[in-house]
């Protein structure tokens, strides 16, 4: 595949995988400008879809016959095939299969058939054929206008082709093993979750990584299913425990119907013990801000403000006291770490951000300029317009209140940032610092002639389009039942943000998500919050 970009492989590899590929992979050769680089993110315009995800550990003799007598590619689809952190696609063609890999020299492989496209995998992935585990995933991806071709249940196909080892056996990619469950949980499918539950016989970590893998992608039915049957076997001093951790879990995965349905437990008894007092009512809203989902955010103040902790703020307005409940007081505490709004802003949650600053207004808090001005340089930091924007006019609204004209006139000619963070900087951002009245360097000012004058790269028009980009695909795939976003992916897609590509080795390798490569979480919540 050509790299006009200088981009590493892991990089495009994920990028194609998710996008590119699903339409027309053989294109992706094309040279995108900026003025048509959105067709990328769409299929003409249409949804996608997929009705059958295969994911299994098995023998290479069983990968034969289930490709050919269960699968059975058909022209007008792609398959997406993963293992372990890489993924190719397959396509048919005139009784032949076609392979594509980014690390293809050519981009593509024709292949007779389907013993020598098990051959092709184990060596794409770093199987050993001779294993008699062999573990991927077959995902295919169509068009909501084309015909998607029936296919047996997933169960029915472990009923035919699973073996006593399927979910115990680790199969080995990229000389690193995983557990079978690894590959099943990205399937996104209850029915056949409940089929594995109640008649292949989970061990305790595989049920607790299938909890963890539903949570932190809002896998609603998945989670419900595991979440209810691992309840049902703890005692109800564990439950209770668990249900706690796993409501701050929820909170600071931004997984907004989970949290609902787990405040809900009990009649809400778990979720009402936060409030008791200060201390577990600014878990609550430091988890939230972890997290930075508005809704959420939303949904503990409110309950803070209905339900909230007993304390006394005793102010004096002349000679009135006045006793309140101060959310400020939980928003923002000594050191960086402890200011919920910086958090938010590291978490490029625009809209709790927004939120909370209106809460504060609320309860007539003037925040001082200095902290206002360590908001605008980490929003410049974190390459993030909308939150650039928002503390500007939050500084707008304060300074006016406690600065005389002089005083005001000077205060943003003072404030600059180095030629360095410059360099980093979207050039939006910085039109913007110099419209609302930042007085620039003259190296500043050379740089934004730079930015506005070179030939935009293939990252950089990537890093403009992806807020819309990558709720695209949260739309599209989240109504999917079959379909999920690899979390890599999306941490890449915040690398592409900054416009700051990091080198990598030619070859892609996997790379495992920390929140899926643990299974070993006692089943009791023992996740530390504090």
């Amino acid at each position: 595949m050509k790299n006009p970009y200088g981009a590493s492989c892991d990089q495009i590899d994920h990028f194609i995988a998710q996008v590119a590929l699903i339409s027309k992979p053989q294109e992706f050769d094309k040279q995108y400008s900026q003025s048509d680089s959105h067709k990328l993110a769409k299929v003409n315009g249409k949804p996608l879809a997929s009705n059958f995800n295969l994911a299994m550990v098995t023998t290479a003799e069983n990968w034969v016959q289930i490709i050919k007598n269960e699968i059975k590619i058909q022209a007008d689809e792609l398959f997406l095939v993963s293992s372990g952190r890489h993924s190719i696609t397959v396509q048919r063609k005139e009784g032949k299969y076609l392979v594509y890999n980014p690390n293809y020299p050519k981009g593509i492989k024709t292949i007779k058939n389907e013993k020598d496209l098990i051959e092709e995998m184990c060596s794409v992935f770093e199987q050993k054929k001779s294993n008699a585990h062999l573990g991927f995933r077959f995902q295919n991806l169509s068009l909501l206008d084309i015909s998607i071709t029936e296919r047996p249940l997933i169960q029915d196909i472990y009923k035919r082709y699973g073996t006593k080892d399927s979910l115990s056996k680790k199969f080995s990619t990229f000389d690193k093993a995983f557990a079978p469950i690894f590959l099943i949980a990205g399937m996104n499918d209850s029915s056949f979750i409940h089929y594995l539950i109640n008649n292949m016989k989970p061990s305790a970590q595989d049920l607790v990584f299938l909890r963890n893998h539903a949570l932190v992608r809002s896998q609603n039915e998945i989670f419900k299913l595991v979440n209810n049957y691992i309840h049902n076997i703890l005692d109800p001093i564990e439950r209770e425990d668990d249900i706690r951790c796993r409501l701050l879990d929820a909170i600071e995965a931004g997984s907004l119907t989970i949290f609902e349905d787990l405040a809900q437990l009990d009649n809400g008894a778990v979720y009402r013990q936060f409030f008791s007092t200060p201390r577990t009512a600014r878990i609550l809203l430091k988890a939230a801000a972890a997290g930075g989902q508005p809704d959420i955010i939303r949904h503990i103040v409110s309950d803070i403000q209905n339900q909230g902790y007993s304390e006394k703020i005793i102010t004096t307005s002349g000679s009135k006291i006045v006793h309140q409940k101060s959310l400020s007081k939980l928003i923002f505490q000594e050191g960086e770490d402890n200011d919920l709004l910086m958090q938010l802003i590291n978490n490029d949650a625009h809209e709790g951000f927004v939120y909370l600053v209106s809460v504060t207004k609320h309860e007539g808090i003037e925040l001082p300029l200095d902290n206002i001005f360590l908001y605008l340089e980490r929003a410049i930091e974190r390459n993030n317009y909308c939150l650039v924007n928002d503390v500007l006019d939050l500084l707008d609204k304060e300074r006016g209140k406690i600065l005389n004209k002089e005083q005001d006139k000077q205060l943003l000619i003072n404030f600059s940032i180095s030629t360095s963070q410059a360099l980093k900087t979207n050039l939006m951002i910085l039109n913007l610092l110099q419209e609302r009245k930042v007085s620039f360097k003259p190296q500043i000012l050379k740089v934004m002639k730079q930015k506005a004058t070179h030939q935009v790269t293939f990252w950089e028009w990537l890093g403009i389009h992806l807020t819309s980009f990558v709720e695209f695909l949260k739309e599209q795939f989240g109504k999917q039942k079959h379909l999920e976003i690899y979390p890599r992916f999306l941490e890449v897609s915040k690398e592409m943000k900054t416009g700051e590509v990091s080198a990598q080795k030619n070859t892609v390798k996997p790379q495992v998500d920390p929140v899926l490569e643990s299974t070993t979480e006692p089943l009791s919540g023992s996740k530390n919050h504090r």
